[in-house]
């Protein structure tokens, strides 16, 4: 009897494909998040680097934001958001290295 409970449960809780394949590129996108925040975080000084950190950061922030917008997902929501304050985070961290003149 449990264990047709358990299959029941394994089979509504199951994601279609496009949902499943959605779920994958937002890892991707929080993966280049995390390095990306990762090298800022460890960044004496401004360079080059440190503005193509905060590029790539913010813009990996950008594309899991449009990719959760295609899902009816709280979860996806709580990532977008996530990923928003890193890039906060980040573009903050890029000012105190590079000074105020650098948006």
């Amino acid at each position: 009897m449990w264990m047709a409970l358990v299959l029941l449960c394994c089979g509504c809780a199951h994601q279609s494909p496009d949902a499943t394949a959605a779920f994958r590129r937002l890892q991707v996108h929080e993966a280049n998040v995390a390095h990306a925040s990762t090298r800022l975080a460890a960044a004496t000084s401004c360079s080059a680097e440190t503005e193509k950190d905060e590029h790539t950061l913010c813009g990996a922030s950008d594309a899991l934001c449009a990719e959760s917008a295609t899902l009816a997902s709280r979860d996806a929501n709580v990532r977008c958001e996530r990923t928003r304050d890193a890039c906060a985070a980040g573009r903050a961290r890029r000012h105190v290295l590079c000074g105020a003149g650098t948006p």
